[in-house]
């Protein structure tokens, strides 16, 4: 049987992937919930902090650029909306 209370205390010192927030003293989740930020803004945080040996800087960049882009996409149909 799971040990669901000591998976929630230990929640932060692992992660599951190739990622190593559970290295670092501060990890995405403490910005995200400290800043209320939305998924979007979330992602790119995430992205940036982030170390994958799967995947290249570059290409994380990328996908920050095209998270943006869509938020970007997102902020103008609201304020066309909102007129």
């Amino acid at each position: 049987m799971l040990d669901i209370d000591k998976l929630l205390n230990d929640i932060r010192q692992y992660n599951v992937g190739e990622s190593d927030y559970s290295k670092h003293k501060i990890q995405p989740w403490s910005i995200w919930e400290e800043y209320k930020l939305d998924p979007w803004d979330a992602d790119i945080i995430k992205r940036v902090l982030r170390h994958k040996s799967t995947d290249s800087r570059e290409s994380d960049y990328e996908k920050i650029i095209h998270i943006c882009l869509e938020k970007i996409r997102q902020i103008r149909n609201e304020n066309l909306e909102e007129k």
